[in-house]
């Protein structure tokens, strides 16, 4: 049996993902996926204000502050 995934967007919280942008350092999604940016320009980065179809499910539950969250 072959399964298929697709990749996922995983969320971060803002302030988090512009501090580590800005130093390109690690920063750790809403689901515990840790991920290591280089360093860029903080102020390109948008604010999410509505989860997207391709949004990893466990980051949107943790996001908008869901106790029950799919692992």
């Amino acid at each position: 049996m072959r399964e298929y995934r697709r990749e996922r967007q995983h969320l971060y919280p803002l302030e988090d993902y512009q501090a580590a942008i800005a130093i390109g350092s690690p920063v750790r999604s809403f689901c515990g996926i840790d991920v290591a940016l280089l360093c860029g320009d903080a102020s390109d980065v948008v604010e999410v204000k509505e989860p997207d179809v391709q949004d990893c499910m466990t980051c949107v539950d943790i996001w908008r502050g869901r106790e029950l969250v799919r692992l």
